[in-house]
């Protein structure tokens, strides 16, 4: 509602030309046009992993390979806003059977949150950990964090906090997100503790699969089945 009342009102003003600086306005209507279109595409993807008939394509991917090639993709704009990023990721493969062009929405989340809220010299951390039949992928930051209010409804639709790492969107990414990673036979956390120095820590859990289980085509995954209620 606030960007299209915004893009409403600045047209208006430029079409009734009472404005001096019409740069500053079609800058702002450019913005706020942007914000609308990711707002609309959450709530499609927020409609369609609740669809009870919706089927991942899964497949075998090697998490460890997978995520440094996000992260080596993001990189670059974490480097130009003077941003740190401190990775322990396993040179052995790992596979485990995700959906990549959903799965990349999980990354996608935590890793623009950590870009619009935490600032300069502030630092990205990622790990992945391998315990016995599971894979524990930690992304988290040094930022300002999360309220411990917020964190306990963190994944649920349409829930924005007071702080700086909750407001500005439409509360449904992480409880996409969430909708993903179970999807894939997996659970993600906000840990209420987080592992120091970090102030906001997520533990994404996967399956890892076993030797007899990587070969042969992934079959499509219902999230229906998958999910808790």
């Amino acid at each position: 509602k606030t960007p299209v009342t915004v893009i409403q009102g600045y047209a208006k003003a430029i079409n009734d030309g009472i404005v001096d600086d019409q740069e500053k306005y079609l800058k702002t209507i450019e913005e706020k046009s942007r914000r609308l279109t990711e707002l609309i595409d959450e709530f499609h993807q927020y409609d369609m992993m609740n669809r009870p008939d919706l089927k991942l394509n899964v497949e075998t991917v090697d998490i460890c390979e997978y995520t440094r090639e996000y992260l080596a993709g993001g990189y670059p704009e974490l480097d130009i806003e003077g941003r740190n990023l401190s990775l322990d990721i396993p040179d052995e493969p790992i596979p485990v059977r995700i959906d990549k062009a959903h799965f990349n929405r999980v990354y996608n989340n935590i890793v623009n949150n950590y870009l619009k809220y935490c600032g300069e010299k502030s630092t990205f951390y990622c790990s992945i950990y391998k315990r016995q039949d599971k894979v524990l992928v930690i992304l988290g930051d040094d930022g300002p964090g999360i309220p411990a209010g917020v964190k306990k409804t963190i994944f649920d639709p349409f829930v924005k906090g007071d702080s700086s790492r909750s407001t500005g969107g439409s509360g449904l990414g992480l409880s996409i997100a969430r909708d993903v990673v179970r999807g894939c036979g997996g659970k993600i956390i906000l840990t209420a503790y987080p592992s120091d120095p970090m102030k906001t820590e997520f533990v994404i859990t996967l399956p890892v699969l076993r030797g007899e289980e990587t070969a042969g085509p992934a079959p499509g995954t219902d999230t229906g089945s998958r999910r808790e209620k």
